[in-house]
């Protein structure tokens, strides 16, 4: 919405256009004293003097500019509201902050155009780097809702396209005569082409934007992997890189593989950590990494390693992010894969399942029925006296290369057979039977549909406690129960002293 200086509206115009000059103007004037008022409140939240009266004011006036933002991010001074918000992103106390990061994940995941996206990560990125690494990890959390992943630009070039054919060509040539068909064809003909050139342009500035908001994103993860390495702040850039590793430069691939390996032999990491920098790695390998000379077996053995920890008591986020980095390694990797690796993998497998949850086991028992088509040679662990090569089993050793994983079996499926839930039953005694296609061992279409994070989540919604699902009920049955009145009791006494007489008893005393 534009606004009119008073020599616009001294010219000649119509009664209509005048009447919307003049209301567009006076509200332009209106909301940007609006928003001055509650500055001078968010100003006040700032000191250190800050009264509680002051700081209540402050948070109405904070949660009124991130609804404006969100429902209008492109209306006026929406670019001031964010330069007034985003320093809140870094508060002291929880609740301003959870108002501001909240806003914009909302606005991130919102924004299609990324313009007013990338004037939001510029002002994080100033007050991150001004902060010195001395904040909350919510605004870094908030990045993870920007749509770099997820952002189809030719996608969205067609639906740009197709907003303007609301009519079939039959329908305009059936309301059309000879020469308005002729003169319509030009027309269409220009506008098309004027369509596409508008289209072809807003997604060349939309590459801008992401290409823009990738830069500074990075920028931010590289500096807290540099000089924070140790901080709480690891974990979520790590998150970030992990997610959107896909759209690193080529050029830092190497580097990026050195430190990870490095943090990782370091052994200070957090399990969630590990989880995420084994991810990037291989999310970068399964790309333009491709085309590196890069080796990951150092990477191998630190997932191999870190599978154990995964438990009956793991968060499901855990469990997520090691499904999509052993679908990385494996699966996607599977042409590179040595069949004493692959064997030593699904041995390890099949182990975790033992000990996590019914969520988590059927999620681990339909990745190993992956690994089994993808590898034909690991059907030897179904086989208890065939073993290939010479040496014993090795389970406590973290090489799967050399841990002999080809001379044991997966006695583990047998146990997961008598499993308390159903789904995990079948799983593991079609998984026993060879993975059968025909016959009574098939397993059923909806389960052989789904992928191993589609069942973890299935069965976590079904049941989020963790327990055994729909237990019986048990109903004690019902005893019969004879009620005696006192005639009853007297009629039974009659006839038992009738029946019963005292010549049927012995009571002499021996000798």
């Amino acid at each position: 919405m534009r606004s009119y200086t008073p020599i616009s509206l001294e010219k000649k115009l119509k009664k209509d256009t005048r009447k919307l000059y003049t209301y567009e103007d006076r509200l332009l004037k209106y909301y940007r004293r609006f928003l001055k008022a509650m500055e001078k409140y968010l100003d006040k939240m700032k000191k250190k003097t800050c009264t509680d009266m002051n700081f209540r004011l402050g948070l109405l006036s904070l949660k009124c500019m991130c609804d404006l933002l969100v429902r209008l991010p492109h209306f006026n001074f929406s670019k001031n509201i964010i330069h007034a918000i985003v320093p809140f992103a870094l508060y002291k106390k929880p609740e301003p902050r959870v108002t501001v990061c909240t806003a914009l994940k909302q606005l991130f995941k919102e924004d299609l155009k990324g313009e007013i996206s990338l004037e939001a990560v510029k002002q994080v990125n100033r007050h991150v780097k001004h902060c010195h690494h001395r904040f909350p990890p919510d605004c870094l959390q908030a990045l993870l809702s920007l749509r770099i992943k997820d952002v189809n630009l030719d996608k969205e070039k067609m639906n740009e396209l197709n907003r303007y054919r609301t009519l079939t060509r039959k329908e305009k040539l059936l309301q059309l005569s000879k020469r308005e068909r002729r003169r319509h064809k030009k027309v269409e003909r220009l506008t098309k082409e004027v369509q596409e050139a508008r289209a072809e342009d807003n997604k060349s500035t939309k590459g801008k934007f992401q290409t823009e908001i990738v830069k500074i994103v990075f920028t931010m993860y590289f500096r807290i992997i540099k000089a924070a390495s140790m901080s709480y702040l690891l974990g979520v850039a790590l998150e970030g890189l992990a997610k959107f590793a896909h759209t690193i430069n080529i050029e830092f691939f190497t580097d990026l593989v050195n430190v990870f390996d490095g943090l990782l032999k370091s052994g200070n990491l957090p399990y969630r950590q590990v989880l995420h920098c084994v991810q990037v790695v291989f999310t970068i390998l399964s790309g333009q990494g491709e085309a590196l000379n890069i080796d990951p077996v150092h990477f191998y053995g630190h997932m191999y390693r870190a599978l154990l920890e995964l438990h009956a008591g793991s968060e499901s986020e855990n469990f997520v992010t090691a499904l999509q980095t052993l679908d990385a390694m494996l699966i996607k990797r599977y042409k590179r894969i040595s069949v004493p690796r692959a064997l030593a993998y699904i041995k390890r497998i099949a182990t975790v399942a033992m000990q996590s949850q019914h969520s988590g086991a059927a999620a681990l028992l339909s990745f190993l029925r992956q690994m089994f088509i993808v590898f034909k040679k690991a059907d030897v662990l179904l086989d208890p006296d065939s073993s290939i090569g010479s040496g014993l089993f090795l389970p406590e050793l973290n090489e799967p290369e050399h841990c002999n994983a080809s001379n044991t079996a997966l006695w583990e499926l047998h146990s997961l057979t008598n499993h308390y839930h159903p789904k995990v039953r079948k799983l593991a005694k079609y998984i026993m039977s060879g993975l059968p296609t025909t016959g009574s061992g098939v397993l059923p279409p909806e389960l052989g549909k789904k992928s191993a994070v589609e069942f973890l989540e299935e069965l976590e919604r079904e049941d989020p406690m963790g327990g055994i699902p729909n237990p019986p009920e048990y109903v004690p049955k019902k005893l019969k129960t004879i009620r005696l009145f006192d005639t009853d009791l007297t009629e039974l006494g009659r006839n038992i002293s009738d029946s019963v007489s005292c010549d049927d008893f012995d009571i002499s005393v021996d000798g």
